[in-house]
């Protein structure tokens, strides 16, 4: 009755992730499709006297038996010559039904409180069912089993469009932050370099519409397009993006005119590294300043050394920001971590003090130590 039960509650959930897959299946690249081979055969497992997983070589080849069997119109099953009785029969059926039970259940469980694709959910389920201790490289992003519940943190999901040293260093600390990357970039020869550092790779042309549909990057919710060389391309992918209608667009830009056409084309956030990092390192190089973080409206973070005027006294007493129209809003001591600061904070010779404020007054306000 239980194997019953298990099994009827097994066939609806396979309905429901074989709709889910009917309209993905055609753009399933071979990865994917090489990944649902093996999914299958760890499922299987190993032979009945071995200590693999899974429900085991006799177990699935028993049931095509009965039903030639049945389809013969035999009393009995027999195999190799030998009859199998109603209770090794009744045994088999029942641990299939079991084994698919609790796969489909599960990969339907973590399809809907996690952000990862069919094929990667259903690889780590029938993985862990099996024992085979192979993974896609989402585990450590999955919640716990304390947390199945709908409102359950989801991984960022991100795709990245070209993998020069401006992409491959955002997918790579995007990875290290527990995100989902699809990386995409034409030339193998960068796609493989990350192929191991990476949830998804793929060489792909980013301007082929076709392409980038077969890789699910429509599903995606954030993008990041970093082609710097190739103008056209860049441009091109990012209306395509905007065309797919993901929300959140970030994309490259060469120079101020190159976002402008940019963001008229689709992107929602231009970045221009170059010329950020060049004001940023303009500032450490002609200042005393340890960092600088320019935001929008003039206004500026910095880290420095703290003034002598500043030395021996609370904050609240010092008065920097009535002087200096300043706030320190972090202090550091030798040998220690940064830590808020309060009016009650006594400042030390030798620490180190990020205050934030117009450009020019932080500006002023590094040049005293």
């Amino acid at each position: 009755m239980l194997a019953l039960i298990t099994g009827g509650l097994g066939f609806p959930v396979l309905f429901e992730i074989g709709r889910r897959l009917r309209g993905r299946l055609r753009r399933w690249s071979l990865h994917a499709r090489i990944t649902l081979l093996t999914d299958f055969l760890m499922f299987i497992g190993g032979g009945g006297a071995g200590t693999a997983g899974g429900i085991k070589v006799t177990t699935f080849a028993l049931p095509a038996f009965v039903i030639a069997a049945e389809i013969r119109g035999e009393p009995s099953v027999h195999v190799l010559g030998r009859r199998l009785s109603a209770e090794v029969q009744r045994q088999a059926l029942t641990v299939a039904l079991l084994g698919v039970g609790a796969v489909a259940t599960a990969t339907l469980v973590l399809l809907l409180i996690t952000g990862f694709p069919l094929d990667a959910v259903l690889f780590e389920t029938v993985s862990a069912f099996g024992t085979v201790g192979l993974s896609t490289g989402i585990t450590a992003a999955i919640p716990p089993a304390g947390q199945l519940l709908p409102a359950a943190p989801r991984p960022a999901r991100v795709v990245v469009i070209g993998l020069g040293r401006f992409g491959g260093s955002l997918a790579r600390e995007l990875a290290a932050h527990g995100s989902q990357v699809l990386a995409i970039d034409s030339r193998p020869a960068l796609v493989q370099r990350y192929a191991d550092e990476l949830t998804h790779t793929a060489v792909a042309d980013s301007t082929d519409e076709t392409a980038l549909r077969r890789l699910g990057v429509p599903d995606y919710r954030r993008a990041v397009v970093a082609i710097g060389s190739d103008l056209e391309a860049g441009i091109l992918t990012t209306s395509l993006l905007a065309d797919f209608a993901v929300p959140h667009i970030w994309a490259k830009a060469t120079s101020r005119r190159h976002g402008r056409i940019l963001e008229r084309v689709g992107a929602h956030h231009v970045v221009l590294p170059e010329h950020d990092m060049g004001e940023r390192v303009a500032h450490l190089v002609t200042g005393r300043m340890l960092d600088y973080i320019e935001f929008e409206d003039d206004y500026a973070m910095v880290k420095t050394l703290a003034p002598a005027e500043a030395v021996g006294v609370p904050l609240g007493r010092s008065r920097l920001r009535t002087h200096h129209g300043i706030t320190v809003v972090a202090i550091k001591r030798p040998g220690q971590d940064f830590t808020y600061a309060t009016a009650d904070t006594v400042v030390e010779k030798g620490d180190i003090v990020i205050v934030a404020g117009r450009t020019t007054q932080v500006e002023t306000f590094a040049d005293l130590t």
